[in-house]
């Protein structure tokens, strides 16, 4: 940039100056001519706009001046970026050269060096193809762009064969009244196997997302529907807010083919009690989630006899996100399902749509109970790809030292702009999105900090936003959406603030229609989510993906990519590292995301915490019998019956079991969900115009997690805004909260201690023996959280301002699966000899390595996995090597890891000795989410009791 600034004057306001900048030297020029043909006279700073000395102006408030200025530099900047690359290049009679394509040769590093010079932009138009170029042109750039990698779109669709599918002549017209000429190829064998009549088929379709996989239930659902008036259908989403998308596409479809829409109608949580009698008497496709099936549809089955008895399809969509503790409740409610539709006379045709995943076939199987021989597995995708391109982007690393030289370099650089008082005011937006983020120090030279991947998420929001892409930027937890939405916001000028905004779950049902309607229609350019958009749901063409930290599986980072860039249109995703080793990992080695075979879904209908809920459900809905019952439950539940059946919770009648309760169990047995179904209220006090205290809801929060997240004294964050919680009533289920502008934030302090139950499963460390040997063992755990206070915590430093430990509340406890390392008696005489002694310290950084490497090897996210952060000397087992599962009851996750523990062993070695810092870092055994910020970390000493460990020396 040459530092050329222009000053223009609204000839119907006295003297307001307005700064524009262009990294272009013909922007003067250019932005002159744009400026002049809106009726505007432009001049030099300190010169007079009309010829005549200008008179001074009036003293203003510096709030009401930047106020002022603010107003008119924003309008004159979006009226001047409309035209400003036509006149930059007018001026300059230069044509910019096409942006080359990204391709795979180009692949890996790519980022300049530190100490080379920043490029200038030419000053073509920032769009997906170019965006991250352009970024690197940026002030606030530091090479953190480690990797990019390419592939070209295939806009040839591969379509069905000549020979027609015996559909129906409206179906036809109606397909070819929206534009579909002929099928997919995928979707052709789809409807195909669903329509023929000689051998009952059921299909599995696992194409990437946005390949048309509504079409594949639409149309064998509608032909049902025409041939026979009886005939229903369950289209089941995970979510609501998914399943209420859904509803409008498919009355409009029916509407084309000469049927009601009114045979269409949404069934959950959010349907008034009044209406659900008319959902049940008239509509004949009913769209819900597992839940109310659990709860409302399988106890009442008699009431929906003509729904059950006339099933003829049952569409289970985003299959892939039924996995954990979740997937085996929802396994074992359509299970229920089937055994009621088929006790009534029907049989159900099944399809199971899903993201790409490892084993859909297998884990169609373990949903549903159904033969994998009846199962038709379709996964080549047919549809039409534009060009997709992915960046690997890891925030820049600042130790103690040049922590202070990049915030002087950025000082200095500040200083070479000029400094009127007006530049001051109307700049301020363009500088905060150049000001650096002060970081914490260490006493340690050698510990890395790296800037705060949510800063730098917000800051790609910001410019994305500014150059009019439309962008979802994924996070992994509630509170985040909204620290990424409020820098988002801080770093954009203010009439674009409206058009960004977060979402995630607890935000009222209205308010979530609202905001997915506003990305739909545009009114939004920008969101902050949770993985609670990673599904389906419309809202409309996106341009990029941020992604702030790995999401866990490479199917769910590719579900959420693939919400850009429908149809042929060009996509961007980026993934930003988070402080863990998986992310660091990947940024790495980009192309192992791509390389690496699809991990398995899991789902086990056979966890005999959820099969004896289940059983005692199923009973209550009709007596179980084990000879006809055995198809649905599998062989466990022989076991499990005569569990129940001694704790008097079923009842032998002959060869069947039956519940005695008078009221459904599944609506006291809980939810299905890993989440507590109570929930407490957040509202903000206030008086009405007559005088009376009234407090409106913002928004709902488990009342599990309420005393960590909404105790009193926290700072809780809504749609951007900070309030100050003043009461927490858990036995009413009450939050109080006022708005605040503070300048710090909160931290929970709390301590975890886990407690041993009875026996444990021995399992061997590899191929080593089990006698005297290290020892892997599972079993279950007493996990009980314990909140006793916070931290104060500095916004701008991150330095903890105050310590709070006055908190009374009570402590969460519950039950769950755990593994551990036992380190036998002889390994501790050899590592005596050898002087070395174990600690806490490094046991604690083990279980950081474990954790983050664990998603390599299982379908889970690192967060569904703790360790014992907070051990103290006092706890009966702190120094074991212990990982549990976050989970009530457990969700068979780290079972599936004691197979590979060596494997992760020798992982964790090689992660801890590949980093070159002394002590530990983000990289390699820090963890964003320990509970115990990362105090006491042993990263040596864990290097030595790894080789122990790994080791066959000490045996002999």
């Amino acid at each position: 940039m040459d530092g050329s600034t222009l000053s223009a004057s609204s000839t119907s306001q006295k003297a307001v100056e307005i700064s524009l900048r262009f990294d272009h030297p013909d922007a003067v020029a250019a932005a002159a001519d744009a400026v002049k043909s809106l009726g505007v006279v432009v001049a030099k700073p300190g010169s007079a706009s009309n010829g005549k000395k200008r008179k001074r102006p009036r003293k203003t408030s510096a709030k009401k001046m930047k106020e002022r200025a603010d107003i008119y530099y924003n309008v004159f900047k979006m009226k001047l970026r409309r035209s400003i690359d036509t006149k930059i290049l007018t001026a300059s009679g230069k044509k910019p050269n096409p942006p080359p394509l990204w391709g795979p040769q180009d692949s890996e590093n790519i980022a300049t060096s530190s100490g080379s010079r920043r490029k200038k932009w030419d000053g073509s138009k920032v769009t997906v193809r170019n965006f991250l170029q352009y970024v690197q042109t940026c002030q606030f750039y530091r090479d953190q762009l480690k990797g990019m990698i390419s592939f070209p779109g295939n806009t040839k669709a591969s379509q069905e064969p000549r020979s027609p599918l015996p559909l129906p002549d409206s179906i036809l017209r109606a397909l070819r009244d929206i534009g579909i000429k002929r099928l997919y190829s995928h979707q052709y064998e789809a409807v195909k196997a669903l329509l023929t009549t000689s051998i009952s088929r059921h299909v599995v379709c696992s194409t990437p997302t946005s390949s048309g996989k509504s079409l594949i239930y639409t149309l064998p659902l509608s032909t049902a529907l025409l041939k026979d008036a009886g005939s229903r259908g369950i289209l089941l989403f995970p979510t609501k807010a998914l399943a209420h998308d859904q509803v409008d596409s498919m009355k409009n479809f029916l509407e084309k083919i000469g049927l009601l829409s009114s045979y269409v109608a949404p069934f959950d949580g959010d349907t008034k009690m009044e209406d659900r009698d008319h959902v049940r008497t008239t509509a004949k496709v009913i769209i819900t989630n597992p839940d109310i099936l659990h709860c409302t549809v399988l106890p009442a089955h008699k009431q929906w006899e003509s729904l059950l008895s006339g099933l003829k399809l049952l569409v289970i969509d985003e299959a892939h996100t039924y996995t954990g503790v979740f997937g085996n409740h929802v396994s074992l409610v359509l299970r229920r399902l089937l055994r009621l539709a088929r006790a009534k006379g029907a049989c159900p045709r099944v399809v199971c749509c899903s993201a790409t995943i490892g084993n859909p076939v297998e884990h169609m199987t373990r949903l549903t109970g159904i033969p994998s021989e009846q199962i038709v597995s379709i996964d080549k995708d047919g549809s039409p790809k534009g060009d997709r391109f992915y960046g690997f982007w890891c925030p820049p690393g600042l130790t103690k030292k040049n922590s202070h030289e990049n915030k002087e370099s950025v000082s200095e650089d500040k200083h070479k702009r000029r400094k009127t008082e007006d530049e001051k005011n109307v700049s301020e937006t363009l500088k905060r999105s150049l000001a650096e983020e002060k970081f914490e120090e260490d006493d340690s030279n050698n510990v890395e900090y790296r800037r705060s991947a949510y800063t730098e998420a917000a800051y790609l929001l910001a410019q994305l936003v500014s150059h009019g892409l439309r962008a979802i930027v994924f996070v992994k937890a509630r509170h985040i959406a909204e620290l990424v939405l409020k820098r988002a916001r801080d770093k954009l000028p203010r009439h674009l603030h409206s058009k960004i905004a977060s979402y995630r779950s607890g935000y009222l049902a209205a308010a979530r229609r609202k905001l997915e309607k506003g990305m739909a229609d545009g009114t939004l350019l920008g969101m902050v989510a949770t993985n609670a958009l990673e599904l389906g749901i419309d809202i409309g063409t996106l341009d990029v993906t941020v992604h702030v930290g790995f999401p866990g599986s490479s199917s769910s980072f590719l579900q959420q990519s693939g919400r850009a860039g429908r149809g042929t249109r060009e996509s961007l995703a980026i993934l930003v590292a988070l402080d863990c080793p998986i992310d660091h990992y990947l940024i790495n080695n980009p192309r192992s995301l791509f390389d690496r075979k699809p991990r398995a879904a899991v789902a086990d209908a056979t966890n005999y915490v959820q099969l004896r809920t289940h059983l005692i459900c199923g009973a209550w809905e009709m007596p179980l019998e084990i000879k006809g019952d055995i198809q649905y439950f599998g062989e466990a539940m022989i076991k499990e019956i005569q569990h129940l059946r001694r704790t008097g919770q079923l009842t032998e009648r002959g060869n069947s079991f039956s519940c005695d309760a008078e009221f459904s169990p599944a609506k006291s047995s809980g939810g299905i969900r890993d989440i507590c179904e109570e929930k407490v209220k957040i509202a903000i006090a206030g008086v009405s115009s007559n005088g009376r205290q009234v407090q409106r809801v913002i928004e709902y929060m488990d009342k599990q997690a309420a005393p960590f997240k909404i105790y009193e004294g926290a700072v809780y964050m809504h749609q951007g805004k900070s309030y100050v919680v003043q009461k927490l009533d858990l036995e009413n289920g009450l939050s109080v909260v006022k708005r605040e502008k503070v300048s710090y934030y909160t931290e929970p302090r709390h301590h975890t201690r886990i407690q041993l139950l009875g026996s444990s499963n021995v399992f061997p460390l590899g191929n080593r023996k089990i006698m005297g040997g290290v020892q892997v063992r599972w079993g279950g755990v007493n996990v009980s959280h314990r909140m006793y206070g916070y931290y104060r915590r500095s916004l701008g430093t991150y330095k903890i301002v105050q310590k709070v430990t006055s908190l009374e509340l009570p402590p969460v406890e519950y039950n769950s699966k755990a593994v551990w390392l036992v380190i036998p008696k002889k390994l501790h005489s050899h590592m005596n000899k050898e002087g070395f002694v174990c600690t806490m310290g490094m046991y604690h950084a083990i279980e950081h390595l474990l954790i983050g490497l664990c998603p390599l090897i299982v379908t889970c996210d690192s967060l569904d996995i703790m360790g014992q952060c907070t051990r103290r000397d006092s706890d009966p087992f702190c120094n074991l090597i212990l990982l549990y599962e976050r989970a009530k009851g457990g969700m068979g996750v780290l079972k599936d890891i004691i197979p590979h523990m060596e494997t992760l062993l020798v992982m964790a070695a090689a992660k801890i000795r590949g980093c070159p810092c002394e002590k530990g870092c983000p990289s390699c055994i820090h963890f964003s989410t320990c509970m115990g910020h990362n105090d006491g970390l042993d990263k040596q000493g864990a290097k030595r009791l790894i080789e122990f460990l790994l080791s066959t020396d000490w045996c002999r």
